[in-house]
């Protein structure tokens, strides 16, 4: 057996190793369930939120959320890789946008312990998949309201630690540069 065949061999081998766990983590990621939770987090005093979500297959409905209380459900990502969900807020503060809660292809990863989470708060709605780093996804507008600029996009971090960020790990900040890199507007 010359080095030739001995390298071609073992390159095969990788390449069908790799496609099994390709296959195996899609097939495991559309047997979970992932969670995602809508908070209303506005300040006391402030009236309901509104919220409706929904795919292009499901209706989810809309209702009015209290502060301190979420519109969540439940969901499993199709053989395609193509589930998304979305949901339009409403409120004071001139809160009327809509946004992705779940799209496969973006929150598959980021969704740690499938859980998606987001807060709705009076300076923009937030990311986070664990409850305790919060990701600035839609800044209020120059006009108050909320809203993505074509512009100025920006994601911003929220913590608890020296300056109001926390540290990221390696792997969070390679995931948030990807989102970035996914959402940030194309030059002209």
């Amino acid at each position: 057996m010359d080095m030739r065949t001995l390298i071609i061999g073992l390159m095969s081998i990788m390449m069908i190793i790799t496609e099994i766990n390709a296959a195996d983590f899609k097939m495991n990621s559309m047997l979970v369930t992932y969670r995602v939770r809508v908070i209303n987090n506005l300040p006391r005093g402030s009236s309901n939120l509104w919220v409706h979500c929904k795919s292009g297959d499901d209706d989810l409905g809309g209702r009015n959320v209290p502060i301190g209380r979420e519109y969540s459900w439940g969901l499993q990502v199709n053989f395609f890789r193509t589930t998304l969900f979305f949901c339009r807020v409403a409120g004071p503060y001139k809160i009327d946008t809509s946004f992705d809660a779940f799209k496969a292809s973006r929150h598959e990863l980021l969704c740690r312990n499938y859980y998606c989470l987001w807060s709705v708060r009076k300076d923009g709605i937030y990311f986070s998949n664990d409850g305790k780093l919060w990701y600035r996804q839609i800044p209020t507008t120059s006009r108050g309201g909320f809203g993505l600029s074509p512009n100025k996009f920006s994601v911003q971090m929220a913590g608890s630690s020296r300056n109001g960020l926390a540290p990221m790990s390696p792997r969070n900040k390679l995931l948030l540069k990807e989102f970035r890199d996914e959402v940030s507007p194309a030059p002209l």
